[in-house]
Parts: C-alpha cells; structure tokens; sequence
C-alpha cells in the first residue's frame, strides 16, 4: 500500500511541474462533432475573441473558437469583405485572425495592414498548447508575416 501511495505521489509531482497536469475527472461522453458556424455567426464570435490562437490550445488540444471562426470565415465567398470589416471593428486578437486571411485571400493588402496593427503595438494574449500568456502584437505580426502560422491558414478540401 505504501509503495503504490508513493508511486502516485511522485507520478503527480512530475506532472504538477509540467504545467498540463489536471487532476482526472470523471468519464464523460464525447462531444458531438465540431461543426462550422455560418460565415456570419463566425464574424460575430471573431469580433469577441478574447486571444489568439491556431493549433490545439489547453490539456486536451482543441481548436480556439477563433481559429474555428476564421476557417468559416476564410472558407466564404464573402470572407475578404468580413476580414476587412474585422480589422476595422474588431479587437486586438479579432485583427490579428483578420490579418491572416488577408495574407490568405488578398496578399497585396497583407502588408499596410500588418504595418498598421504592429505600430499600435498593442498587449494581446496569445495561446499555444498549454502556454497562454500577453505578448506585443507586434511580435504576433512578425510571426504571421514570415509564415508561422501558414500551415493553419488553408483548410482541407474534401
């Protein structure tokens, strides 16, 4: 009983430092599958994004609901006219998702619009996997600008 007590112990330890360890929770059943939002629910929910995210974000990965609402919107027949009123209407985070469909959908706008946001240089909070945090926008910009998020900025045709 001892050795089996200890054992958890430690196994806890060593996931309480890692920064993604929550305790375990009861079984639940699977949510039902992700479904897009339409092209203008998705413009509303980017408006009110609270950070920016592309990837897997939290313990168990899953898709930022800004990431969700930029693939509805970038997926549209109209998602360059609502990237463009987003970066007019929205937040900090909002503009950020805005300025990668521009670099999707309009390349040559890509650049005045990247220049604009880095030079109000606002605090944004900014998630990766279990890392969530504020950073400059700034830096965010640099990032979009050299392609590091590229990969999640086209979504699979089926």
């Amino acid at each position: 009983m001892k050795v089996v007590l200890l054992f958890h112990i430690v196994v806890l330890a060593g996931l309480a430092g890692s920064g993604c360890y929550t305790p375990p929770q009861p079984v639940r059943t699977l949510p039902p599958p992700l479904q897009m939002p339409t092209p203008q629910v998705a413009y509303q929910q980017l408006l009110e994004v609270r950070y920016f995210a592309f990837g897997g974000v939290g313990f168990a990965p899953v898709t930022s609901e800004g990431e969700m609402a930029y693939r509805a919107i970038v997926g549209s027949t109209n998602g360059l006219e609502l990237f463009s009123t987003a970066l007019t209407n929205g937040n900090p985070h909002t503009k950020l998702y805005a300025l990668c469909g521009l670099r999707q959908l309009a390349p040559e706008r890509f650049e005045a619009a990247a220049d604009s946001i880095a030079r109000t240089n606002s605090q944004v909070i900014t998630a990766s996997g279990c890392l969530v945090g504020p950073e400059p926008a700034s830096n965010v910009v640099h990032r979009i600008s050299h392609g590091y998020y590229d990969k999640y900025l086209t979504w699979p045709k089926s």
